[in-house]
């Protein structure tokens, strides 16, 4: 009797929990598949790379004393003299990495071509007046350096320092010097200097790698430059400089192999549903700059106090730093953003030129330098998420020194200050990396017309001085940053 009851009380328990279980198994559905979590990973620098670089370089070239002569009588062929050109650099650079740690070491050779020039027209002390203008290019530069940084994860400071080369032509062009004595043939000279640097590198892709740096090139005045006349067998002049060369410059680099991540240490990710979200540029904003800028400046002809001409048309073309800051606000419709932004800029872009009247009897040395320059512009972009182009366009104000020299009359003038008006036009690309900062790339043209006036008053008489009559172009290039205030930046899409 019992077996019976306990047989059928089990039989009856076991249609139970198969009952039980089928209905559990039909509202949960077929059983889920389940994944690993995905392994946090770290950027590897190691491996070979290639790229390229542009930039703006500036120099310092001292020259010292020279003297000709042909052993009987020897005299000054100029006092000594420094040169400060500025200008465009770029070329490639290949290299190798190796990573331990957070530390990254390696080797990189560098070529950089560049549009370094500078021409200086100097007096020699002596009667008759002879005048001397030395005309040099630096052509290109190489650098062999080995390189140590500190990386974390897809970013890394690093600093450099090794062996220079730089290649130059200079030319001489000395009108009544010797006879026949103009113009010089060109020398050219490769100087064996040294370098150091340092930069900031991310790597945006796996095996691709933006960077920023600076170096610092010298060249001792160990080497002289001779200058043998074209037509006569002297021996010409033999000048010695010494200079130094300031290089500022953005690259891209390639890193050959499979995409270069390892496996990092730490906890697992935590994982959320994405959702879909879009920049929002509509802000207030603030922020700075620093690029090159280069500069045209026509001077017409300049008549002196008697009526006749004092100096004939000439022309500078300058070229240096510029930096500032700039305020600004963004309103974003769609993918079209408007906007208003204010910036100031201080140069160091000056030019020196030593010009003859036509009686070739009073030499005119003319020093101009541009303190500073201010637009007001409005700014029309097109954006994509974190990206956007735009162009802009408004009014521009320049504030300039001008200073003359001429011997024959008084000496130095006193300076003469001008502040001018123009307008402006630009273009440039702007890129939202944090949700409340962005870099920018950006060009700008400035024209100042022959509208001004700049009159030098001697230092030592009550005379109007010289009044001389100039038109200005700007071509600026520079990079910056900009800080968007208050809770702006992304947005939820959906």
């Amino acid at each position: 009797m019992y077996n019976h009851l306990s047989r059928t009380t089990l039989a009856a328990a076991a249609i139970s929990l198969g009952g039980l279980s089928g209905a559990f198994a039909a509202d949960l559905g077929p059983r889920p598949a389940y994944k690993a979590m995905p392994i946090a990973s770290l950027y590897d620098w190691t491996g070979m790379y290639v790229g390229g670089h542009l930039g703006w370089a500036g120099a310092d070239r001292t020259f010292e004393r020279t003297f000709v002569g042909n052993g009987i009588i020897t005299r000054v062929s100029n006092p000594g003299f420094s040169q400060h050109p500025n200008g465009f650099a770029g070329g490639g650079q290949i290299g190798f990495n190796r990573q331990t740690g957070n530390w990254v070491w390696g080797l990189e050779a560098e070529l950089s071509g560049t549009t370094l020039r500078s021409s200086t027209t100097v007096a020699v002390p002596t009667l008759p007046l002879i005048t001397q203008t030395f005309d040099v290019n630096i052509d290109w530069t190489a650098s062999l350096t080995g390189r140590l940084g500190y990386a974390w994860d897809r970013w890394m400071l690093y600093g450099k320092g090794g062996a220079a080369v730089m290649h130059e032509t200079y030319a001489l062009i000395a009108p009544g010097l010797i006879i026949p004595d103009s113009p010089y043939h060109s020398a050219k000279v490769t100087r064996l200097g040294w370098t150091v640097g340092a930069g900031v590198e991310n790597a945006f892709h796996d095996n691709w790698s933006w960077k920023a740096e600076y170096s610092y090139m010298r060249f001792d005045g160990n080497d002289s430059i001779t200058n043998a006349l074209s037509v006569a067998s002297f021996s010409g002049i033999k000048s010695y400089t010494d200079v130094n060369l300031h290089f500022v410059k953005a690259g891209i680099n390639y890193r050959f192999g499979v995409p270069v991540t390892v496996a990092g240490a730490g906890p697992s990710p935590v994982y959320k549903a994405p959702v879909a979200t879009a920049y929002d540029w509509t802000g207030l904003y603030v922020g700075g700059h620093a690029g090159s800028a280069s500069t045209e400046r026509n001077f017409a002809t300049t008549f002196g106090l008697d009526g006749n001409v004092f100096a004939p048309p000439f022309t500078q073309k300058p070229k240096g730093f510029v930096g500032g800051g700039q305020v600004g606000f963004n309103r974003q419709a769609g993918n079209w953003v408007f906007g208003l932004e204010a910036d100031a800029t201080g140069t160091n872009i000056g030019a020196r030129t030593s010009v003859v009247d036509p009686s070739a009897t009073v030499v005119q040395t003319y020093d101009v330098a541009i303190d500073w320059s201010a637009t007001l512009t409005g700014r029309v972009g097109h954006a994509w998420n974190r990206w956007m182009v735009y162009g802009k366009g408004g009014g521009a104000l320049m504030r300039e020194t001008n200073a003359l020299t001429v011997p024959l009359l008084g000496g130095t003038r006193a300076d003469a200050h001008a502040t001018r008006v123009g307008w402006t036009v630009g273009a440039g690309i702007e890129n939202a990396f944090l949700d409340n900062w962005s870099w920018k790339a950006e060009y700008n043209y400035m024209r100042f017309d022959n509208t001004k006036t700049v009159s030098n008053r001697n230092t030592f008489t009550s005379s109007s001085g010289i009044t001389v009559n100039t038109n200005v172009d700007i071509h600026a290039v520079k990079l910056g940053v900009n800080y968007r205030l208050g809770n702006y930046g992304v947005v939820a899409k959906y």
